[in-house]
């Protein structure tokens, strides 16, 4: 499944500037942090919170697997706040990459971590070095715009260096 989002994902950037269409409903528990597509398998940590990075939320409680009632949009980036992260970082935030197609906004710190969505937090990272972040092949800690790319070993990225070339054949 996820294979299949990131093809979408990745296959006409050039005719989406400012994000994804794609469409996926995935059900969470935001206290337990258990997430499942809807009418489908229970998604990984990791799946959980690529595909709830940059996304609208529908918000609808529940009570005893009831549901009661809906909220609004949750950590949603608007037009404004985007326009800021592409006047900032005109490419992805990893040092040496030059994508500038099809940008992921990303909370660095997360969402369900209590993370906010404003300009400090965020950062714009090209499809594939933003899955590599959530599979836990490179660390992006901040805050924006100083960030800090490290690969599994805890080694800064640098424009070039042997470790971006080693995350990139991975």
């Amino acid at each position: 499944f996820t294979a299949l989002v990131e093809a979408g994902w990745d296959a006409d950037v050039a005719a989406r500037p400012h994000g994804q269409r794609t469409t996926v409903v995935v059900h969470v528990d935001v206290k337990d942090k258990v997430a499942s597509l809807h009418l489908g398998p229970l998604l990984s940590d990791a799946e959980r919170r690529y595909l709830s990075c940059d996304a609208t939320c529908e918000v609808w409680f529940q009570r005893a697997g009831r549901v009661i009632g809906a909220g609004r949009s949750t950590r949603t980036i608007s037009r404004r706040l985007r326009r800021a992260l592409e006047r900032r970082h005109r490419t992805c935030a990893v040092p040496g990459c030059g994508a500038t197609r099809g940008l992921h906004a990303h909370h660095l710190q997360h969402w369900e971590d209590g993370g906010a969505t404003e300009l400090d937090n965020l950062v714009l990272l090209c499809p594939w070095h933003h899955r590599q972040h959530h599979r836990g092949v490179i660390t992006i800690t901040g805050p924006a715009p100083t960030i800090t790319v490290t690969d599994r070993q805890g080694r800064p990225l640098q424009p070039g260096s042997l470790a971006q070339n080693q995350i990139h054949n991975t």
